[in-house]
């Protein structure tokens, strides 16, 4: 019995030892970083929602109302020379409004109504932003909830932002390795986190309709995680 014991421990000492060039690194050799890569561009698309708001006591007379004012701020846009396919229905609201109560007891008493129609306008020329906000506010919309730049094909700035992350993904590893004191090993493994979209610019920009609207830049940011290997 205390042979077969002793053949048991030799073999799993050979196994153990095996492993100690096993490709497959423990988290004591491994490192793992962060890389992010910015590129700032050009736009050449904005994103507007615009649209219309009616109250009325009766519901019926709401929603004539916000229909007819919505014709006719997406009859101003397609005026512009915007196609129809970059206008699109984004969110639709009917809301009874609740008379004041005048007792926390008192029941509740729907006063009238409350109807909203949104419809996101693509403008692909951005010298065009202020002219297409002015025309929809004289038109009769009354609520403009974001003015968003972006670009049309974000393919090749997406491509460039990645290969700086990657890049600055390498560049932590091999600095922490340096100050580990180690060379630094083949990469294992490279995920992406996530890709930064450009986000809204304004909002509530109906009062400033025709004032001049400038674009600026957007940033478009990749991140990725790396794991390498530490030590050859």
């Amino acid at each position: 019995m205390r042979n077969g014991l002793a053949g048991v421990l030799v073999t799993v000492l050979q196994v153990a030892g095996g492993c100690a060039g096993s490709p497959f690194a423990t988290q004591s050799d491994v490192v793992t970083v962060n890389g992010q890569g910015s590129v700032s561009i050009t736009p050449d698309t904005a994103l507007a929602q615009v649209g219309v708001e009616a109250r009325a006591p009766q519901l019926n007379d709401a929603l004539a109302d916000a229909t007819q004012r919505m014709t006719q701020v997406l009859e101003s846009v397609r005026a512009l020379g915007i196609d129809s396919k970059d206008i699109s229905t984004s969110r639709i609201a009917i809301d009874p409004i609740a008379a004041p109560r005048r007792n926390e007891g008192d029941p509740v008493r729907i006063d009238g109504y409350r109807v909203g129609n949104t419809a996101q306008v693509r403008i692909r020329d951005v010298r065009m932003v202020g002219r297409v906000l002015d025309a929809v506010v004289r038109a009769g919309a009354n609520t403009i909830g974001s003015l968003a730049f972006t670009v049309s094909d974000r393919t090749a700035v997406e491509a460039q932002a990645r290969a700086l992350a990657v890049r600055d993904a390498a560049t932590k590893a091999q600095q922490l390795a340096d100050a580990a004191g180690v060379p630094l090993g083949p990469l294992l493994t490279l995920t992406e986190q996530g890709i930064g979209r450009p986000m809204p610019v304004a909002r509530g920009v109906a009062a400033m309709a025709s004032m001049p609207v400038e674009p600026g830049e957007v940033e478009v940011s990749v991140l990725v995680e790396a794991r390498y290997r530490l030590g050859r």
